[in-house]
């Protein structure tokens, strides 16, 4: 009652956004370091409906010219905007350079970093985030260059078979069908599924 079924607690509802697949997670691979970035695109769709995105292009913009949204100090994922029809959003990578000394010696190099993401639909940004852990990356490295993908969050993961059995609906290990993988009766575990024959 504290955790799982609490409102006031913010499990409640980021397990209940797993259950409903209504989160979706943005993967950047770059200067062979990875970041990813969960949100919640509202409005949703169906329960369990798969909702595609693709990232058509990667473009690069300067930190001083984008405004980032608050982070959640709830810690669930942030709401992100996005018309229900939408299939292809542009990716702003947004860098930050500066100059960073070179140890045991006065010359200094001009370095880059990955801050965070702008998503974009056509021209317009509809969410910008800084990434908790800046990327480190060439000067010189071109950011069309980098492994950007959008996946959708299907599936729930457990610790133990009390938690999937409350994720999945089921009161408890005494229901009738009280198993989170067959739609079987109790009284007919011990029947092979003739999906193991096949």
């Amino acid at each position: 009652m504290a955790t799982f079924f609490s409102k006031e607690c913010p499990l409640h509802s980021f397990l209940q956004g797993l259950v409903y697949d209504y989160y979706h997670m943005l993967i950047v691979n770059i200067s062979e370091t990875c970041q990813s970035f969960t949100f919640f695109l509202y409005p949703t769709l169906d329960r369990c409906v798969t909702r595609l995105s693709s990232v058509t292009s990667v473009n690069e913009t300067d930190v001083e010219r984008v405004s980032f949204h608050p982070v959640i100090e709830n810690g669930l994922p942030p709401h992100v905007n996005m018309p229900i029809d939408t299939c292809e959003v542009s990716i702003g990578l947004v860098t930050h350079s500066f100059d960073e000394a070179i140890p045991k010696s006065t010359k200094t190099v001009q370095t880059k970093s990955n801050a965070g993401f702008q998503l974009l639909i056509g021209s317009v940004c509809v969410f910008a985030q800084r990434f908790s852990d800046s990327i480190g990356i060439e000067t010189n490295a071109k950011m069309s260059d980098a492994e950007l993908s959008i996946k959708q969050v299907n599936g729930h993961p457990a610790n133990d078979y009390t938690q999937l059995l409350i994720l999945s609906g089921i009161g408890s290990a005494s229901a009738i069908c009280s198993c989170v993988c067959f739609m079987e009766e109790k009284s007919n575990f011990h029947i092979l599924s003739e999906r193991f024959q096949k």
